[in-house]
């Protein structure tokens, strides 16, 4: 995807405040070798990019068209939101070249019904992204790990990921990503009903005299 990009010939929340008006977002590029770019984009064609992050459930590498100076490979490092709307306030996008290793947070998703889950469990994910160092080409849109396999007590470790031959995870291996729980049981289901006492022998009592 191709984004156009303009430069900010100047900055501060006056500037910034202006240009969300007129329906541009103001952001920064950088990258290893670049001096740091005060750009803006389209909010419409920044909304276009988050869409189709969540379509692709990951990072989405684009193309930024910058005036004067031409295209840089980049992605968005950060977002800052308006804490009450949510809306898009400024981005950071960092820049990237061929050749170049880069740390990147990525999404982690589970696929699959385990054995576990099956038979009562319940499934916990514990470590839901996860940051990696890896060249550009080698990096998916997220994190995609296979759980059918795990029965009530199984336990998916950093070290059990895929692609540990392209992918870097920055976590130690032995962080829990997603463990299968043993069933809950209900305060209704720990009592058990008390047996009855049985009752003691009624003594007969003895025979009166005539």
């Amino acid at each position: 995807m191709e984004i156009k990009a303009g430069i900010r010939e100047k900055t501060g929340k006056e500037v910034a405040r202006k240009l969300r008006r007129e329906g541009k977002i103001p952001c920064v590029a950088y990258g290893r070798g670049e001096p740091t770019l005060h750009l803006w984009v389209s909010s419409d064609a920044l909304r276009k990019l988050l869409k189709e992050e969540r379509t692709r459930g990951g990072v989405e590498f684009i193309t930024l068209n910058i005036d004067g100076i031409g295209k840089k490979h980049a992605f968005i490092k950060e977002i800052q939101r308006d804490p009450i709307s949510l809306q898009v306030q400024h981005v950071d996008f960092h820049i990237i070249h061929a050749g170049e290793k880069i740390y990147i947070t990525l999404p982690i998703v589970l696929v699959g019904e385990p054995i576990g889950v099956r038979h009562g469990g319940v499934l916990d994910q514990l470590l839901h992204e996860i940051e990696v160092e890896a060249y550009p080409k080698d990096i998916p849109p997220h994190i995609e790990v296979n759980v059918e396999h795990l029965d009530i007590g199984d336990t998916i470790m950093v070290r059990d990921l895929p692609d540990q031959d392209k992918l870097h995870y920055t976590e130690p291996p032995d962080t829990p990503v997603a463990t299968v729980l043993a069933p809950r049981v209900t305060v209704e289901e720990e009592k058990k009903p008390e047996e009855e006492e049985a009752a003691p022998p009624t003594e007969e009592a003895p025979p009166t005299e005539e």
